[in-house]
Formats: C-alpha cells, structure tokens, sequence
C-alpha cells in the first residue's frame, strides 16, 4: 500500500514540473495558444499577431467554413455527470488549472487588441 501512494506522489510530482515547464515555454514558445471554446477570440488574436499567416481568416471562416463541419454528439451519449464528473475533475485538476491559465491569456491577448 505504501508503494502505491509513493507511486502516486511522484506522478503528482512529476505532471507538476512539466506543468511548470509548459507554463514557462508558453509565452516564449506560443505567442497565441487558441481555445476552441473561444474560437472568434482565438482568429482575432491570430489576425492581429501573425497577420502574415491569418489576415483574413475571419472572412474565410464566415464564407466558406463556418458550415462546412458541425459535431453532433453521437445518440446515447451524456455528459458526465454527480460523482463521475466529480471524480474526473478531481484527477484533473493541474490539467483544468493549465486550461483555464490559457483562457486567461487568451482573454488578455483580446483586452489588448486595438
């Protein structure tokens, strides 16, 4: 047993550092990391600082793609719910917290558009 949470700490240990590292690498590596929930956010921060790959892509988007693909939850799938969601979120949480420091970032990268 006590094998056991020793192997546990030091997975918890070791996912830690290369969250660390990824928060570290992120600004200097990534100038934009989009988030699919916040996809409009995520081109308009693109447009603005790679103009050179992404000027226009809002216009693309809204003229050819934007109904080209929809996902459709596939029948009898559900949302986790009560105690599996819990439990997911609990396992989770470095992976949430990472997510959510991205969202941040990219919130920020759209205050600061003109």
């Amino acid at each position: 047993m006590q094998q056991d949470s020793m192997s546990q700490f030091l997975f918890h240990q070791e996912k830690l550092a290369h969250l660390t590292e990824s928060l570290n690498n992120c600004p200097i590596r990534y100038p934009v990391v989009g988030v699919l929930e916040e996809l409009n956010s995520t081109v308009a921060v693109l447009e603005h600082l790679l103009p050179s790959f992404f000027d226009g892509f809002t216009d693309l988007y809204e003229r050819e793609l934007k109904e080209m693909k929809k996902n459709h939850p596939k029948k009898g799938y559900n949302h986790l719910e009560g105690e599996a969601r819990r439990a997911v979120a609990a396992n989770l949480t470095l992976e949430i917290g990472f997510y959510q420091h991205l969202r941040q970032r990219l919130a920020r990268q759209v205050k600061q558009l003109p």
